[in-house]
């Protein structure tokens, strides 16, 4: 069954607002960041019967209860937008951390984007360096929340590196003292940054402890059993049938043989990546979306 494009748990009041840009000067742009902006996935969602039942992810019950608490924790502040802060998802690779952050992406109505920490270049587009000689970008957080405009997003990190460096990497983002007041020398502003949401992927227990505590909360992934597998594979199939939806649209008995192709024969589930790009490979090339 391809799901509704209508969220039940989207809600008719305007989201709050949130300027996230101060300029130091009155001539100095800053990507449109200094009007308010909304902060989205609040409402309903922040039900005990809202996202922790929306995101399918019961075989993934630590992510499960980090979400929910954070659920809990806006409610009883008053506050009516989703935010977890930073989360740090333990895992070995293919344990479904990134097919989390797109159910969560979806289930809140947030957008989602990847940084890929694993390589120079996107260590520099997490931060905003530039090699010498070239003009300095904003950090990835700033241009998410530019791009999105939503004062919210989901921010992925991927291929964190083991070392000491990922401290001084993360630091001016996830230190909740920080990330509040992050300043861009480049774009001479100060920017609060304090409600993005983080979600940092780690390979071990080792490199997730290198974070000071109050930086992040630990969720730990665990590969699936094959009683998870049905879960699993219920949970891939919502992902996939609701972006195909959003991006305009398949038609079902397309979508349906493209799952039965992508799962024919599978007696382990142990790569969700190597799943979705073979139920979107099983798909007409007409309708993969973009």
């Amino acid at each position: 069954m391809i799901p509704s494009t209508l969220d039940p748990l989207d809600d008719v009041a305007a989201p709050p607002l949130m300027r996230v840009a101060t300029a130091r000067a009155a001539s100095t742009p800053v990507l449109g960041l200094d009007r308010e902006l909304p902060l989205l996935g609040g409402g309903r969602k922040l039900l005990p019967t809202g996202l922790p039942l929306a995101l399918g992810m019961e075989h993934q019950p630590d992510f499960l209860r980090a979400v929910a608490h954070a659920c809990r924790a806006q409610s009883l502040a008053g506050r009516d937008w989703y935010s977890h802060g930073a989360i740090t998802m333990i895992g070995p690779k293919g344990s479904g951390r990134g097919h989390a952050a797109r159910r969560l992406a979806a289930a809140t109505g947030l957008p989602l984007f990847v940084v890929d920490a694993s390589s120079a270049g996107g260590r520099r587009l997490l931060a905003g360096d530039a090699p010498t000689g070239c003009a300095a970008m904003p950090p990835a957080a700033v241009t998410a929340v530019a791009a999105s405009g939503c004062a919210n997003p989901i921010i992925l990190v991927e291929g964190v590196p083991s070392s000491p460096e990922m401290v001084p990497l993360l630091a001016p983002f996830l230190d909740p003292d920080r990330g509040c007041r992050f300043v861009s020398e480049p774009l001479r502003a100060r920017f609060d940054l304090g409600q993005v949401n983080w979600l940092i992927q780690v390979d071990s227990e080792a490199a997730a402890r290198r974070l000071p505590e109050d930086w992040s909360s630990i969720v730990r992934f665990q590969q699936c059993l094959d009683q998870d597998r049905r879960l699993l594979r219920l949970s891939l199939i919502a992902a996939v049938a609701e972006e195909q939806v959003a991006a305009g649209g398949v038609a079902a008995d397309a979508l349906h043989q493209a799952i039965e192709t992508a799962l024919h024969g599978r007696r382990d589930i142990n790569s969700i990546a190597e799943i979705i790009d073979d139920l979107i490979m099983a798909l007409p090339v007409g309708d993969r979306g973009p």
